[in-house]
């Protein structure tokens, strides 16, 4: 008797489940070595190092679950094992994945976040922007410094953030798939470097920084 085949929300919330599991092994190893950390005195007597604390906890999370993310759709994209088109399973890995996120967030009292200081690199700030704010003229605001807004639902971020950012991700990773094809060397540094600037807001001062990036993804 044949087994029943698995339908494709069944099949996402599975892959939904280890990406998300992965990530926050991952948010868990880099925090030790990159997250700053005040001293336990500090800690405990102020409400407001513990919660930014937190919140870069929660950032971090968010920031290392998008790649995993951008890798699982590309390989559902690009992977022979499944004659089948997969882009209904990657809706819902999507789906699962940053409503998981959301969840996390709001269980830490932080439905609502400052995308100032959660907005770090300088084109997803003015995206940002542009985006809650009416331009008067593109060509000069586009040079300019500007504070996205200090209240925005996490959901709203994501949705703004999310697809951008794993285009950007399946970009980096096919061309590293094509170096390693061609007998070239890995280009996997690049898209590193590109969560790393997402996170911090700018680009890692020394190929330690990725490496050490790397090491605890």
């Amino acid at each position: 008797m044949s087994k029943p085949r698995l339908t494709p929300q069944e099949i996402a919330l599975a892959l939904a489940d280890s990406l998300l599991r992965f990530s926050a092994q991952s948010t868990q190893g880099i925090g030790k070595v990159l997250l700053p950390r005040e001293s336990l005195l500090k800690r405990v007597f102020s409400s407001h190092r513990r919660n930014a604390e937190r919140l870069e906890a929660l950032k971090l999370n968010c920031d290392i679950v998008i790649p995993h993310l951008a890798l699982t759709e590309y390989r559902l994209e690009n992977g022979d094992y499944w004659n089948r088109d997969n882009s209904d399973i990657n809706g819902f890995v999507r789906q699962l994945s940053f409503q998981s996120i959301t969840q996390v967030f709001e269980s830490a009292g932080c439905r609502m976040v400052n995308a100032n200081e959660f907005v770090r690199e300088r084109a997803e700030r003015f995206s940002a922007y542009a985006a809650t704010t009416p331009l008067q003229n593109i060509a000069e605001e586009v040079v300019k410094d500007h504070d996205p807004p200090s209240k925005l639902s996490v959901t709203e971020l994501l949705n703004f953030l999310g697809p951008t950012r794993i285009s950007t991700y399946k970009q980096l990773w096919a061309q590293n798939e094509e170096r390693i094809t061609q007998l070239q060397r890995s280009s996997i540094g690049d898209l590193l470097s590109e969560v790393y600037r997402h996170w911090r807001g700018k680009a890692p001062l020394r190929d330690m920084d990725v490496i050490r990036f790397n090491g605890s993804t």
